[in-house]
Parts: structure tokens; sequence; C-alpha cells
């Protein structure tokens, strides 16, 4: 059953009573942009309408609460299921108001306080408060509401949102000289917070499935991510599930919160392909596809996991949900921060630079399995890594990668065991026969290189992946140290795109001619690595000014080599051309390398 009630804050936080935020749900997140300024504004038209003599209620939304505990004397208790953002960000304003009216009215400051704090002999220690954050929260909570309510100077979060009301309230205030005046405004704002802001509370009782409740509200919402909503259902499957108190608050402090309770982390916002998506959703997609074999859909994220995850037969317990979970997100994020210098960090390195995910999830099934020895993954990885750049190479679509990747899955997780997934990914590569899905060969990638523009062809991030590689493995060849890539290079034109300005053809120009060199400046053999501001320094400049600039400030082989030549031309460029395609086609080996065998 469901009772809804339209009520003011007064109504709703007068009773003796607290609100009690689940540890499973996501930390407070609201911000100033989104949230705090238009529930100021609202306030602040909703008092001065009361000032002015014309009081109309304001509607601020919905929240949804279901009684645990309701024994007679004592402080009722409310799970929230929904609206604890909401819930604690009026619990500040209210706190910004006491702390502000209590400069100047004590009296007034207290009368607010009642809408902070149960009283009596039972409302002791954490029931003291109306409201109960989650675990992340609680302790900046209680420090910001308990005491004088001061806090350090902070814009985002629980401090962020107390700091930027207090600013808010003496700035509206303080704008009256008298303090006549100014006790008039504070009245109308506490008058229009406890009697003019209204919500609708929606009570649960046990014959209502608040998950599904939670889901139905959250289902169009921007606020929670599709983790958000599967953290939510697994944790209230673990409440039923639970034999013991604390059961369900050790498993949450055991594994989820260590793995996956870092919100600065899993809430940003990263750009994958066409999507931008905070880096939980884009987990939990990944392991996903990884467990059902098939690519999840990022927009019907939560829909698919309780398809294709809780609603399976027979279903997982909650406890091995959790720890599975937990144990796969702590991989998934330990791929940012391999060395840049190994082979596995090389790989998530390319990986983003190519701007692709679609091995992922492979990769995911890959480090999670402790029968597969490191040296075996990593041949793998790299097998997956040539199939993928050589490809790229090729210009070769990428359209049926989802479908590629389906097959390799269920190669994988067919096998009884993954001590030799190496062997069965390598084979699995080779057996592509499709010329849209092969693995191109050696003769494919050299031909490809020797005559295509690559400049404006291929992103710049895609050539410095390239030119990168190279590096590499000249320094492998030659024993040289290897030094670690600046952030900052960019693609250099050994001869200038404006060419005829500094570099003359050296015989009677034609169109053919000029169209030739046009074509040929933008190849692999042209292009080179050096920092920002050297390239704009180097710009248009005849050939001994660049040679005599890279050589003196680039320490990069690739620009050392580059730097060996006395004269560059046509002939300089395919040359070099032909010694950067070597070194990429040993970097990546093809199908037919017998490194594979």
């Amino acid at each position: 059953m469901i009772e809804p009630r339209l009520v003011t804050l007064g109504d709703l936080f007068s009773d003796r009573g607290q609100y009690q935020v689940p540890i499973y749900q996501r930390p407070y997140v609201w911000g100033k942009e989104e949230q705090w300024i238009p529930l100021w504004e609202d306030l602040r038209e909703t008092a001065q309408g009361h000032l002015e003599g014309k009081p109309a209620a304001h509607f601020l939304g919905a929240i949804v609460i279901e009684l645990i505990s309701a024994d007679p004397g004592r402080v009722k208790e409310y799970s929230v299921i929904d609206g604890q953002q909401r819930l604690t960000t009026l619990q500040l304003l209210l706190a910004a108001l006491r702390a502000v009216a209590g400069e100047s009215r004590p009296e007034q400051a207290e009368e607010v306080g009642k809408l902070l704090f149960n009283e009596g002999k039972h409302a002791t220690g954490d029931l003291r408060f109306k409201i109960l954050p989650g675990e992340h929260d609680r302790p900046t909570f209680k420090r910001v509401l308990g005491g004088d309510g001061t806090s350090p100077e902070s814009t985002e979060g629980i401090h962020g949102a107390y700091d930027y009301f207090i600013g808010e309230i003496r700035k509206w205030v303080q704008a009256e000289k008298s303090a006549e005046q100014q006790a008039l405004m504070l009245d109308a704002l506490q008058e229009a917070c406890e009697g003019l802001l209204q919500v609708v509370s929606i009570q649960l009782d046990g014959s209502s499935d608040a998950q599904v409740i939670f889901e139905t509200l959250n289902s169009r919402g921007a606020d929670l991510t599709s983790l958000d909503l599967a953290k939510n259902a697994i944790f209230r499957l673990a409440e039923k599930e639970a034999t013991e108190e604390g059961e369900v608050s050790e498993l949450h402090a055991t594994h989820w919160q260590p793995s996956l309770g870092d919100a600065d982390y899993w809430l940003e916002t990263i750009r994958q392909g066409r999507y931008n998506n905070e880096r939980a959703d884009l987990f939990l997609m990944h392991w996903l596809t990884m467990k059902i074999g098939k690519p999840a859909r990022v927009q019907h994220l939560f829909a698919d996991f309780r398809k294709e995850i809780l609603q399976q037969e027979p279903a997982p317990t909650a406890h091995e949900l959790v720890v599975e979970l937990s144990k796969d997100a702590k991989t998934f994020r330990s791929f940012d921060d391999f060395d840049e210098g190994s082979d596995e960090g090389r790989f998530f390195r390319r990986l983003r630079m190519m701007d692709t995910t679609t091995l992922l999830p492979v990769a995911l099934l890959l480090f999670r399995s402790g029968e597969l020895e490191a040296d075996r993954r990593r041949r793998a990885l790299r097998a997956l890594e040539s199939w993928l750049v050589r490809r790229m190479l090729l210009g070769a679509t990428s359209a049926h990668y989802n479908r590629l990747l389906a097959s390799l899955l269920e190669t994988l997780n067919g096998q009884p065991s993954l001590e030799t997934a190496d062997t069965l990914v390598i084979q699995a590569l080779r057996g592509y026969s499709n010329p849209t899905d092969t693995w191109p060969t050696d003769d494919q990638v050299l031909g490809q290189i020797r005559t295509r523009r690559l400049y404006g062809w291929i992103s710049h991030k895609r050539i410095r992946l390239l030119l990168e590689a190279c590096e590499l493995r000249l320094a492998a060849s030659s024993k040289s140290e290897q030094l670690p890539f600046p952030e900052k290079l960019s693609i250099e034109h050994a001869m200038p795109q404006n060419w005829p300005k500094n570099w003359p053809l050296p015989a009677e120009e034609d169109e053919e001619a000029i169209a030739e060199r046009n074509e040929r400046i933008d190849r692999l053999g042209n292009l080179t690595l050096v920092t920002s501001g050297l390239n704009s320094s180097l710009s248009d400049s005849a050939w001994p000014i660049k040679r005599e600039a890279l050589a003196k400030h680039s320490q990069l082989l690739v620009n050392q080599l580059l730097c060996a030549n006395e004269t560059w031309g046509d002939a300089s460029i395919d040359a070099r051309g032909e010694e950067l395609a070597e070194l990429i086609v040993r970097t990546w080996p093809g199908p037919e390398a017998s490194v594979w065998d």
C-alpha cells in the first residue's frame, strides 16, 4: 500500500523521526548550478511573496520513505527509498538559515533548530538528527549541523551547499539596512521554509515493492547511474537474504566500498566512442558484456542487467554479486594504473589513443582469470592490439566489431579453463576469413603505409601512436634508455604543407609534380613528433633551420635519425617511410608471424 501526502517542510521535520539513507545509496552529489541555485531562487521568491502579503505555496518534488521502526515513545525511523539528495539539501538549507538567524536572533535560530534535531530522552547519539545520510557523508553532515554549525570553506558537496546557502541568505537579508527590515526578511524565510515549501511524502508499507518504485522514479532521471540502480537492487536483495544484524553493512564495508566507493573516480564523465558516460556505467557495460557474451546496450544498461543477471536461473545471491562486481571493479580500475612502459600499460594507452573500447570486455575477462599466467595474458593482449592497429592502418570497417567481440567472448567463456586463453585468442583472430574481419598481413600493411596519405586521413592521436611505437622500437634495438613521452607532443611535417615558400621543386614545376608533392608530404615518412612550442617555431622554415632546431631540442630517436639527413626531399620522405613501415610491422606482427606459433 502507498500513502502519498502533500506536506510542508514544517510537517515533515517537526515530528520526532529520523530519515535514514541506506549505506548502499550514492553519496551526496547535488551541485550549485543544477540544484542549489534553483532551490534558493524558489525559496527567495516564496519568501518575497510572503513579505508582500501574497503567500503562495511552492512544490519541491517527492520523497519515498519506508517505516522501519516505530516503538512507542521513541524516535520513529524511516528508510529513504528515493529523495535522499533533496532531503539532505533541505536540511542544509535550514541549517544555513539557523546559522544566519543566530547572528542576531538566537530565539529564531533555536526555533529553526527544532526542524534539524529530535528532542527527548530517546533522541541521543545519531538519533538527534532528522536526517542521517549514508556512511560516506555522515561525518561531514554531523560536523556541519552539530556544534555551532561552522564548516571549512568549500564549493562542493555538503560543505559547499551549506556555505552557499549561508552566503545567499546573508546577501539577501543584509541588502536591507535597518535591523527591523532584516528581522522581517528572516521571518519571511522561516515562514516560507516551514509553511510554504511542500513535498509529496510517499510512505510504503511492507506490501509495496520498494525496488520497483525506486527504479520507476529514477528510470528517466540523470541523477543516478545504471550502476546506482544495480547497486540498490543488489543490496535490497541482500537485506532480504540477511540472517544476522549488520550483515549488509559488513558486505558493503568489506567489498563494495573499497572497490566502488570512490565517487570522484567512478562518477567522472568519460568519453568513449560516441558516448559521454560516467565511468561507473562504462564499467558496468563492459562487465555485463563480458558476462553475457554480447554487447550490453549503454542506453538500456540497467534493464539488461536486471534481465541477464538478476532474473537468470538460478539467480546469484546478493553476496556473490557484490563480491564479483567489487573484485572486477578493482581489476577494471587497475587498467588506469599500469606503468606506460609495461606491455599492459601500452595496451590500454593505445586503446585510448585509438578511441576504441571494443576490447575492454575481453581484457577484463583475461585479467580476472586466475588461471592465465601473466606472460600468456600479455601475449593475448599483443595479438589483440596487432589485429586492431593493422585494421586501423587499412581503414577497415569497425561495423562488425560487436559481432566479432561476441564470437570471441563466446569462445573464451565456453572453455572449462582459460589457462591457454592466448592460444584461443590468436586462433580466433587468425580464423576470421571474411575480408571485413581479417587480420591484415605484412604486405597489406606495408603497401598502405608506403603510399597512403596518413595526415588528414586518421586522427592526430593515431598518428602519434604510430610514431611513438617507432620510437620505442628504435630505443629497444639500440638499447637506448626509453624516455617518457611528454604529454603535449604534436605532429610536425618535416617538409611543411606550405612548401612552395622555402622548398622549391628541383625541376620545372608542373601540375603533376605539384600534386605528387602535395600528396607525399602527408605520408608517414614526412611526419614526426615535436613539442607544441617547437612546432610553432619551426613553422614553414627551410630544412637547415628545422634540422638544427630538431637536433638541438629533441631527444627522440625518430628525430635524431631524421636529422641525419643533410637534405630533405621527395626521395628522403620515401626512404624514411620505408624505415618506419618496417618498424611498425615489427611492433605489431601479423597473423603469419612465427612469434604467435
